[in-house]
């Protein structure tokens, strides 16, 4: 028993392992991870039967429709680039220009076009920066850049948004948002609310970028490449699926598998977690093989966070669809030593490899140890801030509210709440075990509680039993579940005032059936990259997010209560996150009341917002692309179901 005395008070919540009876620390983790290896193993199946050049082509065109989906589409029309040359660096043998243009009215790119001397048109790449602060100034990527040039090729590097000259919540000459991966997030969140992908506008600046390096009459058109590293890889890979004006490609220190990923707990950026992309693609290898039979180099290093093995299963499988096209060797994969780096030899091989095939020339090219500049010097503004030059330009949140501005709500039913959350329909035998039963203060009882939501997740609670209750009974939703039972015992106290069972409940990832801790940032636990965070985008790769899977546990628990209680219906009460999943579930199951305090902000309000605190905000996918929290508030209320905004009486009016 873990009931016990500390400071003359009984404790009264679940002890570790749920008082001993079963570990619950990984089951989250494990769950989403043997999902996930079940829908790898039936996509690796599907692509098996890829015997032909047309079947491949017909499973391409269905990973790029399902990618454009999941980002949102690409915007419809371009407006004109205008393009700024704000200064020029005369270098030995090259030149580089500082580029300002516009992917979208307003928003400005800022970039560095190296240009070799000599008769053109030459050969263009474009080079795609991971998560430096100074991006395109880089003295990692400087190098690359001054290497590509040396042999001939223009080079346009492209500041991200959230990087270098482009920071987007930058103002009065400081960052009200992190930098580069939490900048990216920050934005992702909001774009994942609108049912559409940051990465979106991270292709699309580098379409329009390609647009430009095109109109160059120095660079000849019909021989385009790619390069970039990290996050930098990613944005390749995301340019290889789907743009053909690309003639080859070097994605470096990305390419890994959705599987490898899973085993390393690590957490990528929003624009990196799109929706499905587990279930649906593109897989790592989608990306190498949706290239094919164009040349495609990956750069990996052998101690990388993206691991290795990973890198080479995907290139197997790719190797599979160049050989259809009698390409296998067009797809290479090259590894070098050392941790996440766009190492010189991997410089060595993509220029190599360019050399190859967007030249005719031998791979004989040895690098060395160009001298790069200080980034200063490569600034395209003044400031070295877009919004310091610009400050009325367009940013990433004026670009999203923006689309805010295009939705149009339909009509709120609970077959879109059920879309939108990815809602699985959760049944079967629960086998519920009882493992304490005691009073513990003036004829209220107090039982421990725990069962399987569903195989493999198992879901507790707190069952509080006032003498003669007489009322629907509460299941109470609380932010940290019953581990939070100690000190919320007044709150409890009152609702049992009021002749109700009480039962704290914990779905999934709450109180004591909460995971081990991963990603920690210390300090932080609502910062991205922490657990909740992790599994919550691995849920969004799943089609499904984790908001999603509790709302199922919640009405397991609600389904648990009132045939514990003998009644139709009950009460719905939740606070902080807890809230959130109360109103969620509200439409679903059989309730009297929903009684909510710290009420969830309207996911409107949050994209409106410029600066929005972190943990008030869910990872989801898509509920502004139909409803709201006030049409789900409306539909209930037509339903005369009362909407309290504190949970114990006297209630005063409702919403």
């Amino acid at each position: 028993e873990y009931i016990k005395q500390r400071n003359g008070e009984i404790t009264m919540q679940f002890g570790p392992f749920l008082d001993g009876y079963h570990d619950v620390e990984s089951q989250l983790i494990d769950y989403l991870r043997r999902k996930a290896e079940e829908a790898i193993a039936r996509r690796d199946c599907e692509k098996s039967n890829l015997n032909s050049i047309e079947d491949c082509q017909r499973y391409r065109q269905k990973v790029r429709e399902h990618f454009l989906k999941v980002i949102g589409g690409l915007p419809t029309s371009k407006c004109e680039l205008e393009p700024q040359i704000t200064g020029v660096i005369q270098g030995e043998g090259y030149r580089i220009e500082k580029v300002i243009f516009q992917s979208l009215p307003g928003f400005f790119v800022t970039s560095n076009l190296y240009l070799p001397e000599g008769e053109g048109p030459v050969p263009g790449i474009l080079f795609a920066c991971g998560h430096s602060r100074d991006a395109k100034a880089y003295p990692v990527y400087q190098k690359v850049c001054l290497d590509l040039v040396a042999n001939g090729f223009a080079v346009l590097a492209v500041d991200p948004q959230g990087q270098g000259e482009r920071l987007q919540y930058w103002r009065d000459g400081r960052e009200d948002v992190r930098w580069g991966t939490v900048e990216h997030s920050y934005s992702g969140i909001k774009c994942s609310l609108l049912g559409m992908s940051i990465a979106r506008y991270f292709v699309w600046d580098l379409i329009r970028a390609l647009d430009y390096l095109s109109s160059r009459p120095e660079v000849d058109s019909t021989r385009l490449g790619i390069t970039g590293n990290s996050g930098g890889g990613t944005q390749t890979s995301y340019m290889m699926l789907l743009d053909d004006r690309l003639k080859a490609a070097a994605p470096c220190t990305y390419i890994t598998s959705r599987k490898a990923y899973l085993g390393t707990g690590q957490a990528h950026d929003m624009e990196q977690n799109t929706l499905g992309a587990i279930t649906h693609g593109p897989d790592h290898d989608d990306f190498l093989a949706a290239f094919a039979p164009r040349p495609a180099m990956v750069g990996a290093v052998d101690s990388d966070f993206f691991n290795v093995e990973g890198a080479v299963r995907s290139v197997e499988k790719a190797r599979r669809v160049y050989a259809l096209y009698g390409a296998e060797d067009k797809l290479q994969l090259e590894v070098a030593p050392g941790t996440h780096c766009y190492h010189p030899l991997l410089r060595q091989a993509a220029v190599n490899w360019f050399r190859v095939h967007l030249l005719g020339l031998p791979a004989d090219f040895e690098t060395g140890d160009p001298k790069t500049r200080d980034p200063q010097e490569l600034y395209c503004t003044e400031s070295g801030q877009v919004l310091g030059d610009f400050p009325e330009a367009a940013t990433i949140h004026d670009i999203i509210l923006e689309e805010l501005g295009k939705v149009q709500h339909k009509d709120f039913t609970p077959g879109l709440l059920e879309k939108t959350l990815g809602l699985p329909k959760l049944s079967g035998p629960t086998y519920p075990r009882v493992i304490a039963n005691n009073e513990i203060a003036d004829g209220i009882k107090r039982e421990k509680i725990f069962f399987w939501s569903e195989p493999g997740i198992l879901v507790s609670g707190l069952l509080f039993t006032p003498t003669e209750p007489a009322e629907d009974p509460v299941l109470l939703l609380l932010e940290d579940g019953t581990a939070e039972t100690e000190r919320s015992w007044e709150l409890i106290a009152s609702l049992l005032a009021e002749k109700r069972q009480v039962f704290l409940f914990d779905p999934r990832g709450r109180g004591a059936v909460s995971p081990r801790v991963i990603n920690s940032i210390k300090g932080q636990p609502h910062h991205f990259f922490e657990t909740e965070f992790r599994l919550s985008c691995d849920a969004q790769m799943l089609g499904t997010s984790l908001v999603g899977l509790q709302v199922a546990d919640v009405l397991r628990g609600a389904e648990y209560l009132r045939g514990r209680a003998g009644r139709e219906k009950l009460v719905l009460a939740g606070r902080g996150r807890g809230a959130l999943l109360a109103a969620l579930a509200a439409p679903l199951t059989e309730v009297s009341q929903l009684r909510l305090s710290q009420m969830q902000p309207d996911f409107a309000e949050i994209v409106k917002t410029r600066l929005y605190p972190l943990e008030r905000v869910p990872i989801l996918f898509g509920p502004l692309d139909s409803w709201d929290l006030p049409d789900l508030y409306q539909y209930l209320k037509e339903r005369e179901i009362p909407i309290y905004r504190q949970l114990t009486a006297p209630l005063g009016s409702s919403l």
